[in-house]
């Protein structure tokens, strides 16, 4: 598709506004689409105010399709395309999460200029998150403190990093295929094709790789001046594996629409069910309260406690949703053999039998139509999954739940799995702590 930007100019003004995030920033509990941006570092002033329109323009459509989610761009500050989308995405209200791929000391000294370094402090300070990713093995720091290979293999850690973790990637490329380790190029690739196992946490060889849509922003280049597509047109992009673009968008856009699913419930019940979150918080690891909590676990508790009451509700409802129809298909029976065979001339118990599966067929319509029992189970899948999270960061695991959770269950689940990586960003750097008491204390919680 493409997009025409005559009328898609950003109004500056946006940019120096934080209200508009407000919103986002009070509700950890909400679920964030998660919006990832690879590009060059080199734009051409001339084109980066339409450019940003575009950009705007692409926001302005996921929050118009999913209202109820707030959204997080993930982006690791380089010049020109990662923090011209970090800056758009501000002005539209998301949170900005900023993966390093080393040292940040090493990383400044990209910037050639002391503006460059002041605007990448100052993006983060702005940023609700930033952290470095762990060094690759056989890596020390001081492989990444100059040019070279292993600089190059951490700046391809971090773009395989954003291109498996988001829900959706924004591309600022001329479309150049020609790969440079770590280049936007090799995003697009891990992108569409999955990054290869050195850059990506260890899986079942046979596990298909994450993938997913990219936007691509048709973005002319110092190497690519007049680039093959129409310059600042967009194109969706897709994984290969689908029957058509549209099968691929219909999937994607149904993952999405279940995280905005979640955010509505988790809104509109948020208040009849704060008795019962209270509940949940008092039920998890009772244990483990005696110790101190970081703020990362503090945060995975209380988003657990979400899912679980979510979970608690449905399947409430679910349950009885069930037993309203066996009610009434029970009462139905019975009036229809009363009559058939002990009273015949009480032809009310006709009615009776009538009332008594309408009532059964309208239980039924109503549960289907809030999918309780299909709440339910995702959301008891969610939390469960969050809570083996909790107790992996406790016992000092770093990995990331949903790169082992169900695997073979790849369809059906995917969106619980994505919905616990988005909830577990930046888990891969959290600090170690004492392995063998964390770990005996989750042992035991995990137990009980």
């Amino acid at each position: 598709m493409s997009i025409q930007t005559d009328e898609l100019l950003i109004d500056k003004s946006r940019m120096h506004s934080r209200d508009v995030g407000v919103q986002n920033r009070a509700d950890d509990c909400a679920l964030p689409i998660v919006i990832g941006v690879t590009g060059h570092r080199h734009l051409d002033p001339a084109s980066v105010r339409s450019l940003e329109g575009v950009v705007a323009k692409l926001f302005d459509d996921v929050r118009r399709d999913y209202p109820s989610s707030p959204l997080v761009v993930l982006s690791p500050l380089a010049e020109g395309a990662d923090r011209l989308v970090a800056r758009i995405g501000l002005a539209a209200g998301a949170n900005l999460v900023v993966p390093l791929p080393f040292d940040p000391e090493h990383y400044r000294s990209d910037f050639a200029t002391d503006e460059s370094q002041r605007e990448f402090d100052d993006f983060v300070a702005r940023a609700s998150r930033h952290f470095v990713l762990p060094l690759l093995d056989g890596h020390a720091a001081e492989s990444t403190a100059d040019a070279g290979l292993g600089r190059d293999l951490h700046y391809a850690q971090v773009g395989a990093y954003i291109a498996r973790t988001s829900q959706i990637l924004i591309a600022l490329w001329d479309g150049d295929t020609r790969v440079r380790k770590g280049g936007t190029a090799d995003v697009v690739y891990f992108r569409l094709h999955g990054a290869p196992p050195e850059l990506v946490p260890v899986g079942a060889m046979l596990d298909a790789p994450l993938s997913g849509p990219l936007y691509h922003v048709v973005t002319p280049s110092p190497t690519t001046p007049v680039p093959q597509f129409a310059p600042l047109s967009v194109r969706t992009m897709y994984p290969s594996g689908y029957e058509s673009d549209a099968a691929a968008a219909t999937s994607f856009s149904a993952k999405l629409q279940s995280f905005d699913r979640f955010n509505r419930d988790e809104r509109k019940l948020r208040s009849r069910l704060a008795a019962a979150r209270v509940r949940s918080r008092e039920s998890i690891a009772p244990t483990l309260m005696h110790r101190e909590l970081d703020v990362d676990e503090r945060q995975l508790v209380e988003r657990f406690v979400v899912a679980d009451t979510l979970a608690l509700h449905y399947g409430r409802r679910s349950l009885f949703a069930l037993i309203g129809i066996i009610a009434g298909v029970f009462v139905a029976v019975l009036a229809f053999e009363i009559y058939g065979h002990l009273l015949p001339n009480e032809h009310w118990l006709l009615g009776g039998y009538l009332a008594a599966l309408i009532v059964a067929w309208l239980v039924q319509r109503v549960a289907g139509a809030g999918e309780y029992q299909a709440k339910y189970l995702d959301y008891r899948a969610l939390a469960e999954g969050l809570r083996v999270q909790l107790f992996w960061w406790i016992a000092g695991l770093h990995d990331d739940v949903a790169d082992h959770y169900m695997r073979k269950q790849r369809s059906v689940l995917d969106w619980i799995r994505d919905a616990i990586r988005t909830w577990s960003i930046g888990g891969e750097a959290r600090t170690a702590k004492d392995s063998d008491v964390a770990a005996s204390e989750a042992r035991f919680a995990i137990v009980i």
